[in-house]
């Protein structure tokens, strides 16, 4: 009988052989993307979080043909922090194939007593869907928790939607920093986070900014103040010291659009980058309004479009699951999109089910 092959944890030295996996076949699709993690994967996974395991499969040679990451943090259930495992990061040598041991998998899960782990497919890879969704008898089933967009915007169209709705003055009782001493604001800025993410699942429980949030410093974060009060926060997240997106080819009428760049910067929606080029992009994080208000978020995308474009920035990254507050504002700005999944599941050990959706999910982008 073949045996199984079974997991175990990376080590430094694989570093080399795990960037040569991540690379080795990027996304297909109408924009082909190779996402990768330079120079040091495991370097990398560890500026996701102080709580990471990197598993791999070797063959006989002992060479790595599979690798799988589960990214750890806490995060706000049902009003409660709770440990997360995000899963991530999976790859398999296009060359290679063998029966995996998930059982064996499962426990090493299990052991690291997280509440429950998520996980995020790209709508349309059909063989990652029927990889996870498929029943297995010995593994707790992955339940939906929501579609969800990414959006991929000119930081120029945020502007243009701003003047045409209430032109270019502020309101005099909004005061907008960009760029503030967190450590001095520390303890207000976290106490307002931690409030909007309770009524959310899957919201990020603040304790330390730049150490949860691996490359965002004091002049990326965006503090909006009405009446001396906080009333929305935000920050600019550029991850390309750790991760990046390489653009490998285009396909489809994708093939002819891309012609066309400098005609889709004007009309407003990104430029389209020469194959090989690695997209220069920031995330936007933490993105936080009282209230749910959405007067006071055009004026805090307002002073984040005009940030972006005084640093280069072409492209700024979003995404919002569905049904999301914020779909109003987002449905009237010129952009490029594309669909995700998002799945949940309970550890074999949970006594009782999570409620992860008593409350409308929040997903930090940069997370996934």
């Amino acid at each position: 009988m073949k045996r199984n092959a079974e997991f175990e944890p990376a080590c430094a030295t694989d570093a080399s052989a795990l960037l040569n996996l991540i690379e080795s076949r990027p996304a297909k699709g109408d924009i082909e993307l190779l996402y990768t993690r330079r120079p040091d994967p495991i370097a990398s996974y560890a500026r996701e979080s102080d709580d990471v395991s990197v598993g791999v499969l070797r063959d006989k040679e002992g060479k790595i043909w599979f690798m799988e990451a589960t990214v750890y943090r806490d995060c706000f259930m049902a009003e409660n922090v709770c440990r997360t495992g995000y899963l991530c990061g999976i790859k398999q040598h296009p060359n290679r194939s063998a029966r995996i041991d998930w059982l064996r998998a499962l426990y090493d899960y299990e052991s690291r007593n997280a509440d429950g782990f998520y996980c995020s497919i790209l709508t349309g890879n059909t063989t990652a869907l029927q990889l996870f969704t498929k029943e297995r008898a010995y593994m707790p089933p992955l339940q939906h928790i929501c579609d969800y967009t990414t959006l991929l915007l000119n930081p120029k169209a945020l502007l243009q939607k701003r003047k045409k709705d209430v032109g270019t003055k502020m309101p005099t009782a909004c005061d907008c920093s960009c760029g503030v001493s967190y450590n001095e604001q520390k303890t207000e800025i976290n106490a307002f986070l931690n409030s909007y993410g309770k009524s959310f699942n899957f919201f990020p429980h603040v304790k330390d900014i730049p150490l949860q949030f691996s490359g965002i410093k004091d002049s990326d974060m965006f503090v909006l103040r009405e009446n001396n009060e906080i009333v929305a926060f935000a920050a600019l997240w550029d991850q390309s010291e750790y991760r990046q997106n390489i653009l490998t080819g285009y396909n489809g009428s994708m093939r002819i659009l891309r012609h066309f760049s400098a005609l889709s910067k004007k009309l407003g929606y990104i430029p389209f980058p020469k194959v090989g080029a690695r997209v220069h992009f920031a995330c936007l994080a933490l993105v936080c309004v009282k209230d749910r208000n959405l007067e006071l978020l055009g004026i805090l995308l307002d002073a984040i479009a005009k940030s972006s474009i005084r640093r280069g920035y072409e492209v700024l990254v979003y995404g919002i699951p569905s049904d999301s507050w914020q779909t109003p504002v987002w449905n009237k700005i010129r952009k490029v999109s594309f669909g995700s999944k998002l799945y949940f599941t309970e550890p074999r050990t949970a006594t009782q089910p999570m409620q992860f959706k008593c409350k409308p999910p929040h997903f930090e982008v940069g997370w996934l």
